[in-house]
């Protein structure tokens, strides 16, 4: 019976969170170091902080494609990758994607072994972007 009101209430708790409680979520990843969030909420994350960099790590052919504005490149397959993010200042906040997110989660974990104070990752990477109808420039 207690395990039953406990699931009850994760159930209302999960089904009553909103929209307009995505400021209340994203208020919430500012405080941690390294953090996740998904593309349907990056574009808000991004405009809550403006003087964050995002770091896109595809390859600069991926990157002519198409890319979110204002990214820069570092490619995570060029043989001097940690070289290059070592070059960057570490106390940036950056917030950090690629394709799918598979290359982007190594760089995150290459992030905090070299140092690096802030890093958001955008789950899903730039397909996930896309998916979720934001803007790209190319």
């Amino acid at each position: 019976m207690k395990y039953a009101i406990i699931i009850g209430l994760l159930a209302f708790t999960a089904c009553s969170a909103g929209a307009d409680e995505i400021e209340t979520d994203i208020e919430e990843l500012s405080i941690n170091n390294y953090d996740h969030i998904d593309a349907a909420n990056a574009q808000v994350f991004i405009d809550k902080y403006p003087e964050a960099v995002i770091l896109d790590v595809r390859t600069p052919t991926e990157f002519k494609e198409a890319h979110i504005k204002n990214a820069i490149n570092v490619d995570y397959h060029a043989s001097d990758f940690r070289r290059q993010l070592n070059k960057l200042d570490k106390s940036t906040h950056y917030i950090i994607h690629c394709k799918s997110g598979f290359r982007s989660s190594k760089s995150l974990d290459i992030m905090k072994r070299l140092g690096f104070e802030r890093v958001t990752h955008i789950d899903g990477g730039f397909d996930a972007w896309k998916a979720a109808g934001l803007s790209s420039e190319s």
